[in-house]
């Protein structure tokens, strides 16, 4: 390996918003640092994580398509009665 390319690599200390610590290594040239979220307060690892029905969406994007199509292709299918011209003699 090529001697001096490697940056040097120190513990850092992490401070979250939600007071917990923890130390990591970093080529970063800080002491410390400040995070918005991390493994205490996020909701994934909490288990406080909430989930949406997507499939409930989906259906009803679909039923409400079905619906637009089926009244346009009952406008198009009905037909008004042609007036006979009256011929100019």
């Amino acid at each position: 390996m090529k001697s001096n390319i490697h940056p040097n690599c120190k513990s850092i200390l992490a401070k979250c918003v939600c007071g917990h610590d923890f130390h990591f290594h970093s080529a970063l040239d800080a002491e410390s640092m400040n995070i918005e979220v991390c493994n205490g307060c996020h909701p994934f690892y909490t288990g406080t994580q909430k989930t949406t029905n997507i499939t409930g969406r989906v259906e009803s994007f679909n039923n409400r398509y079905q619906n637009n199509r089926q009244q346009a292709i009952a406008k198009t299918t009905t037909t008004k009665p042609i007036k006979e011209k009256k011929s100019r003699k």
